[in-house]
């Protein structure tokens, strides 16, 4: 980074700060639309090779400040000092600013392009194909915080909350384009504002006349009372040793819902392994959940396959589950989780390279489970989509449970890992999308919070506070109108943007090798 001036390096900080402030306060979420202008500026009249370089710049910084917890985390759960936690933090902000990066070297020649209303489409289609299909260990899309804003989000139903990342980046560029041309003296880019502007109107029109529509659907669709338990244990707590104070602790809680048609436990708030097989929820001839009439339960908790003959019982299969059972503890239906957390519950390559495990003791040694059970209380008219931990943040996710004919997701978490910081906060914006995509209500039964009830609008109905003890109950709607545009055919758009990007790449390596 030695080759950029006082000016880009000053640039570069203010677009990272941009990008970052949105995901710490709620109304910070405008920035967005002016947090790439900075960007442009850096990188007009550079080399695709120093594009890279100053993108990859702003997303280390941008992501390193966002998610700052990780240093905290990886020192306390990874035993490692802090320097050395403040390094890994570097290298996996470093990673997740390549993206950035890829995409400044990608855009470096059309930022001046003559071709106005193209280069500004294309500028926005790179942007959602490198987001989208780059890989980041949590999928944080620039354009979640607006989930802030209620009329914008709701386009998200169309083509999911990627296309509003589309709109910030024309939205930006055509911005950039402006100051550009007043510093120059140059016409006013009218083409592009134009374009920026009606896109801005017709996703806001979109958006209040669905608030409007969905809202009178929600009050016509069938009711379900939800209890939530927030037990509130730490890290240290959660140990299998200590599970029969934490089952009772949830119990007692559970007491506490008189109406309550389900009540919800959050993710391993049942700290033992149950074997597969078994058709109970109990463990030596106690039952894990309480005795409560007419109830139904959801729990996270751990799960294992029994050994085979002359298989040791360390090597068996071990799962990160949710259990659906009735007030006598039958299991109604399970899940185990698919999207296990990288160096969280797997390390790559252990079970081939045991030794590894040495490196990071606290890494759990779990399977992805494969299949995407729908949990279903027929008396109830329920269709429960389970979401462990950040399965609820990958909108691929949850897209693909309501393909099944889920019509009400349920995330089971736990982020005590993240401490009294931003990231449980951060985890709910996240989620909040999936509400409006899938047009479903989404509960949050955490162990620490934050624990929510989210209808689909994306109204945050209810929510506890975080590292307090406290149940939440609430109602829910289910509603079964069929599928959302985005559910159907919007999440082409992505593959859609990836093909042009395609297309684009052969196009310029055809040109330089005239």
């Amino acid at each position: 980074m030695r080759d950029l001036n006082k000016k880009q390096f000053t640039l570069c900080t203010v677009s990272a700060a941009l990008l970052a402030l949105p995901f710490f306060l709620d109304f910070a979420w405008p920035l967005l639309f002016i947090s790439f202008v900075a960007l442009f500026i850096c990188i007009e009249n550079e080399t695709p090779k120093k594009a890279f370089k100053i993108g990859t710049l702003i997303g280390t910084m941008a992501y390193f400040a966002t998610t700052y917890w990780l240093i905290g985390t990886i020192s306390r759960f990874g035993g490692f000092p802090v320097f050395i936690a403040v390094f890994f933090q570097l290298i996996i902000s470093f990673y997740s600013g390549l993206m950035f990066g890829i995409f400044a070297a990608l855009i470096s020649s059309l930022i001046l392009n003559r071709y106005k209303l193209i280069s500004t489409f294309l500028i926005g289609i790179i942007w959602v194909a490198v987001e989208y299909f780059y890989p980041l260990l949590f999928p944080f899309g620039i354009a979640s915080p607006l989930a802030n804003f209620h009329p914008i989000i709701q386009v998200s139903d169309l083509f999911g909350i990627g296309f509003l990342s589309f709109l910030a980046i024309i939205v930006n560029h055509s911005l950039y384009k402006t100051l550009r041309n007043y510093k120059h003296k140059s016409k006013m880019p009218i083409a592009e504002l134009s374009l920026s502007a009606c896109l801005m109107a017709a996703v806001l029109v979109y958006g209040y006349f669905k608030i409007d529509s969905v809202s009178e659907f929600i009050n016509q669709s069938p009711k379900l009372k939800v209890g939530i338990v927030q037990g509130n244990f730490d890290f240290m707590a959660k140990k299998q040793d200590n599970y029969l104070h934490m089952v009772n602790k949830h119990k007692e809680l559970s007491y506490t819902f008189s109406d309550a048609d389900l009540i919800i436990w959050p993710e391993t708030a049942i700290q033992l392994f149950i074997p597969t097989t078994f058709e109970y929820l109990a463990h030596e001839n106690t039952q894990l959940i309480p005795f409560i009439r007419d109830k139904y339960f959801l729990t996270g908790g751990l799960s294992f396959d029994l050994p085979k003959p002359g298989e040791d019982i360390e090597n068996v299969n071990k799962y990160n589950s949710a259990f659906l059972t009735d007030a006598r503890g039958k299991i109604l239906g399970r899940f185990h989780k698919i999207k296990l957390l990288l160096f969280g519950e797997y390390l790559p390559f252990s079970k081939y390279f045991p030794s590894l495990k040495q490196l990071s003791p606290a890494t759990g040694d779990y399977v992805p489970g494969s299949e995407l059970n729908l949990m279903k209380i027929d008396k109830l008219g329920v269709k429960i989509a389970p979401l462990i931990c950040y399965e609820d943040i990958i909108p691929s996710f949850s897209r693909q449970f309501k393909e099944k004919g889920a019509n009400l997701l349920i995330n089971l978490t736990n982020d005590a890992w993240f401490g009294k910081t931003i990231a449980a906060h951060q985890h709910l914006l996240l989620s909040v999308p999936r509400t409006v995509e899938n047009r479903t209500y989404l509960i949050r039964a955490t162990n620490t919070g934050v624990s929510a009830i989210i209808d689909p609008l994306g109204r945050v109905l209810k929510e506890s506070d975080i590292f307090v003890q406290q149940t939440l109950s609430g109602e829910v709607r289910l509603l079964d109108h069929g599928n959302t545009f985005y559910v159907n055919y919007g999440y082409y758009f992505y593959s859609l943007c990836l093909i042009i990007t395609i297309f684009y790449l052969v196009a310029i390596f055809k040109m330089r090798r005239r």
